[in-house]
């Protein structure tokens, strides 16, 4: 289940979602982030080999691409198209590194749409 429908399952309020960041946790440590990104939601979680990354898109077709920033830059297969209504995720299996940003980047431009960061 995506991370998207995993907030709406717990009853998220509508108060918490317009400050833009949704956390949820069951420690100290966040087991996920997201953020509204691109017109859709932009989510890191934990993950046993690494940083899940997933983004759901509530607009319109976009090539987007994810990048993992732990004070290096780890990339994913490629750049790969999100379209209307679809929830696209990898895993970034790096292990722990502390703090990661994961960033969202246009596949064209390589301007970042959004990002979101987690520790674990």
């Amino acid at each position: 289940m995506s991370f998207l429908k995993r907030a709406m399952a717990i009853g998220a309020s509508s108060a918490l979602l317009a400050t833009g960041a949704v956390a949820f946790a069951s420690s100290a440590q966040a087991a996920s982030q997201c953020t509204g990104a691109a017109g859709g939601w932009l989510c890191i979680s934990t993950d046993p080999r690494g940083y899940g990354a997933e983004f759901t898109n509530g607009g319109t077709t976009q090539y987007l691409d994810f990048n993992l920033q732990c004070g290096i830059t780890y990339g994913d297969g490629g750049s790969f198209y999100a379209f209307p209504g679809d929830d696209k995720s990898y895993t970034f299996a790096v292990g722990s590194k502390g703090y990661c940003n994961l960033e969202l980047l246009d596949g064209h431009s390589h301007q970042i749409l959004g990002a979101v960061g987690l520790s674990r």
